[in-house]
């Protein structure tokens, strides 16, 4: 996807946001659009802020872990997708590798 759909979705992530309020999924949406973006500071901010809302939100802990990867804060990371294998028993799509950003295991 090139940078300008994900500026489009990112978007459409804080209109959902203004119509639905601010929930796990806006946050995953958005945080996840900030890390395709390269805007790692922002996004790591965000997906937090997720993991904050719904510490059993698979996907916004993976792409939390991504970010920490990407920021080379690799002890940390590593916790993270611990937490995520965890709680996901490494069933669903965040480790099949589809998706940019994703861990295979």
């Amino acid at each position: 996807m090139a940078a300008a759909e994900y500026e489009l979705a990112l978007k459409a992530y804080y209109r959902a946001a203004a119509e639905q309020g601010v929930n796990v999924d806006v946050l995953s949406a958005i945080g996840s659009a900030n890390l395709a973006l390269g805007r790692l500071g922002q996004a790591e901010q965000i997906l937090r802020r997720a993991v904050e809302e719904d510490a059993t939100f698979v996907p916004a802990i993976n792409n939390l872990g991504v970010v920490l990867m990407e920021r080379g804060k690799f002890g940390e990371a590593r916790l993270v997708f611990q937490q995520a294998f965890a709680i996901d028993s490494g069933t669903s799509d965040s480790w099949s590798g589809a998706g940019k950003g994703s861990m295979s295991f």
